[in-house]
């Protein structure tokens, strides 16, 4: 696993802020040297800090060193706050304009001075034509943009847009409009209000990735959200799960899944107490292998550790064609397929503390290579089990932590795990090849 390491040593949170501080005010005081002292204190060491090459830009010597300081500043950040109001001081601050800017804003002033004088601009401003309303549009929209209004800014482009639909810098800045407005509306938990802007942000840029993402994950949740109003429980975890897998902190995603999971937990154990009861009554009626082969057609039977044989019952043969069985004494799996063991592997089980739990589950997840956020680390070849709370514990490879660290390498063999069964990467891999959703796992002493 890669690493990412910083060009530079990062700077003191306190200390820039205490040097930019200092500038600011050096700044306003009209005492420029000592600024400019402060802004290259802070690009000494973080030559990428935006507010320190404003500050400089603003105490500049000269006007191509301002210029510069701000290029640099928009080029990191073009909209960052700092970038537009040192733009514009700077217009503000005749002595940092280019000297051509001086010599034209001058001539400039001549100009008018004389259209003034000589009354013709009354004329002019009469004969002019009207303004592009393409460009009152743009101007407009920058104005909103300006001052925070995404609202109106989106609506002048709207109209620009249909005025100029090939333009495609329009069209990418409308679209980003409508992602904003999106965003605050669900950062409101307003999910309703931000559907239609993103269903028209992916109108314009169908092939954008952040629009697409944001787009089917909102749509994913309101479906989860739909389900989970009417009960639906299984729908609802098909829907909310994979949402909350990519982003856990998405609306309420976490707490609607918290309640469909203990509502599936608690439908699952009423099905398996019914199961056991409908065994029992047919057990009396019908003892023997055919009752228990009606009612749990894939019972394994000579399992390695495990004495399957009852008083007056003859021993079961497995009906299903695949079974996983994992024995925590023993420290080892057994995999049958047809009747016959096919593989007996090393395994490795919870640790004392974080116990692997005994009982009869089915291969119910499998993903080539799982995320556990709670640990931190990522588990090739995963076969999803049983749940614990909001955690699934399942059979994996051997983990590797975000450090890039394989976990519990030559330790297969022993209780290493967090409650999860491990194997090695190469028996992990055949196993998972092998395995179906659904595939019996028996997990015993």
């Amino acid at each position: 696993m890669t690493t990412l390491r910083m060009p530079f040593p990062q700077l003191h949170t306190e200390t820039r802020e205490t040097w930019l501080a200092a500038g600011e005010h050096a700044c306003a005081q009209g005492d420029l040297k000592t600024a400019r002292r402060y802004a290259v204190r802070v690009l000494a060491r973080d030559p990428n800090c935006i507010e320190a090459l404003c500050l400089y830009a603003r105490a500049a010597p000269s006007p191509e060193s301002a210029q510069q300081a701000l290029a640099r500043a928009a080029q990191l950040d073009p909209t960052h706050p700092a970038v537009r109001n040192t733009r514009r001081a700077i217009w503000r601050t005749p002595r940092l304009w280019p000297s051509a800017w001086r010599t034209r804003a001058w001539l400039g002033v001549l100009i008018v001075l004389a259209l003034l004088l000589a009354g013709g601009w009354i004329w002019r401003a009469r004969l002019s034509p009207p303004e592009d309303p393409l460009v009152v549009a743009v101007r407009q929209a920058r104005m909103a943009w300006d001052a925070g209004d995404h609202v109106g800014a989106a609506r002048f482009l709207e109209e620009a847009v249909a005025r100029a639909p090939d333009d495609a810098r329009l069209v990418d800045w409308l679209a980003q409009e409508y992602l904003t407005l999106a965003t605050t509306a669900l950062h409101a938990n307003q999910p309703e209000q931000a559907l239609p802007y993103l269903q028209k942000a992916l109108a314009l840029r169908p092939d954008e990735p952040a629009i697409v993402r944001e787009h089917e994950a909102l749509r994913t949740y309101l479906a989860g959200r739909e389900a989970f109003r009417a009960r639906h429980w299984e729908q609802a975890f098909a829907h909310l799960w994979p949402l909350y897998q990519l982003d856990p902190a998405y609306l309420d995603t976490a707490e609607m899944l918290q309640t469909v999971m203990l509502a599936r937990a608690e439908a699952a154990s009423m099905k398996q107490a019914t199961a056991q009861l409908a065994f029992h009554r047919a057990r009396l009626a019908q003892p023997g292998r055919a009752a228990r082969a009606a009612i749990e057609p894939g019972g394994p039977a000579s399992q390695p550790g495990q004495n399957t044989a009852a008083a007056g019952l003859p021993s079961l043969e497995p009906v299903w064609d695949k079974r996983i069985v994992v024995d925590i004494s023993e420290q080892r799996m057994y995999v049958y397929e047809n009747g016959k063991l096919k593989w007996s592997w090393k395994a490795s089980t919870g640790e004392p503390g974080r116990p692997t739990v005994p009982g009869e589950y089915r291969v119910q997840s499998k993903i080539l290579n799982a995320r556990s956020n709670v640990w931190r680390l990522w588990m090739p070849y995963w076969l999803g089990i049983y749940w614990v709370g909001p955690i699934e514990n399942g059979i994996h490879g051997l983990p590797v932590s975000d450090d890039g660290w394989k976990m519990w390498e030559g330790y297969i063999g022993t209780r290493v795990t967090y409650g999860c069964v491990a194997l090695t990467d190469e028996h992990a891999r055949l196993l998972w090849e092998w395995a179906d959703i659904g595939t019996p796992v028996t997990v015993q002493w």
